[in-house]
């Protein structure tokens, strides 16, 4: 079935948020690592030896008394009972001297505590200034690069790169950082917090569980993407495992559902300040209630969203083959105003206004 479409996200309104930073308490010396987010912090031990142990007291003992045969068994059992309390006194002693030894002995530790950065995701930041960021943020960025991507980074959003056109050196990027320049793009790198929980590396099966709408895959040439929304902004998915993918194009048609292969994004990205509101393309209503919006131009793929008679969505071009249903490209906002969706939906259930 030959198939021709072209359809993109609409995109919109700008606003603005900024995150605060948070100190953690002090840990115990002995803790755990402990992770939150991807960000790990381990606390610092220091030990202090201190070593107390008193000598062991020195014992004189007399060999050269005699013991005359004719010393009576008073004597004799007076000098035995003085024998056994020195004896018993020099054991007391040792013991109570080692005891004091080993206590002065237990080291002491102290726990430098450190600070946790919340990771601010890059959904967020595209709805930043560069004068709003650095607020939470102070000096805790440096530019540079990490592959192919030149950018400003920072802990606050490790794997992000805040990206200026034209700017390719660290030096120029971080001199237009620190004017206050607004960054215009963002790109996302394996582990980088994208929103809504969920990072790159994470699969395409994986992503259709978190996020408010994963797009279906499209293949050109050597390259695949999916437009995508995640917390509200516009996003541009890349996925590994092209060749698979390849295939499964041979049986599905330009746009793909990955769900049932091993595909991991590789990259996301985002233009500042377009934040997607669904009204995209004509308007139409639709005539069938709870109607399916599928991922892709197939009732075998996942539903993406049930749409009830009667409620209004945004169309783009529509496509068909020689034989079987037209399917049309579809945008909306849902009713609840909190998920933005898009897929495909059969023409026949939509009636243009």
């Amino acid at each position: 079935m030959a198939i021709t479409m072209a359809w993109s996200l609409a995109a919109c309104g700008e606003s603005s948020s900024s995150q605060s930073e948070k100190e953690s308490s002090s840990q115990a010396a002995q803790s755990e690592k402990g992770t939150d987010g991807g960000v790990t912090t381990v606390s610092d031990q220091t030990m202090n030896e201190q070593s107390g142990a008193a000598e062991e007291p020195n014992q004189d003992i007399d060999d050269g008394a005699d013991i005359s045969e004719q010393t009576t068994t008073a004597t004799t059992t007076a000098m035995t009972t003085t024998a056994t309390e020195a004896t018993t006194s020099a054991s007391t002693t040792k013991t109570t001297t080692t005891t004091k030894a080993t206590t002065k002995s237990k080291p002491t530790t102290t726990a430098a505590a450190k600070t946790q950065k919340k990771i601010i995701p890059a959904t967020q930041l595209a709805r930043m200034t560069t004068a709003q960021l650095k607020a939470v943020i102070g000096n805790n960025y440096r530019a540079g690069k990490e592959g192919d991507n030149f950018g400003v980074t920072s802990d606050y959003f490790p794997h992000v790169f805040l990206v200026y056109n034209g700017l390719n050196d660290a030096d120029s990027i971080k001199g237009a950082f620190d004017e206050g320049h607004d960054y215009i793009s963002i790109n996302v790198l394996p582990g980088g917090l994208i929103g809504d929980n969920a990072y790159v590396g994470d699969t395409f099966k994986g992503l259709l569980t978190k996020i408010e709408c994963l797009g279906a895959i499209e293949i050109w040439g050597d390259y695949n993407y999916s437009q995508s929304v995640v917390d509200g902004q516009s996003v541009r998915l890349s996925f590994d495992n092209q060749k698979q993918l390849s295939a499964l194009k041979d049986k599905q048609g330009r746009y793909i559902d990955a769900s049932a292969i091993n595909c991991k994004s590789t990259h996301a990205s985002l233009t500042v300040g377009f934040k997607y509101n669904g009204k995209y393309g004509k308007k139409a209503t639709v005539t069938v209630n709870n109607q399916p919006i599928y991922l892709i131009c197939s009732e075998n793929s996942p539903v993406i969203w049930n749409v009830k008679k009667g409620e209004t969505v945004w169309v783009g071009e529509s496509m068909s083959g020689a034989r079987g249903p037209v399917w049309c490209a579809v945008n909306l906002y849902s009713p609840d105003g909190k998920k933005s969706k898009i897929g495909f939906m059969r023409a026949e259930t939509l009636k243009y206004l």
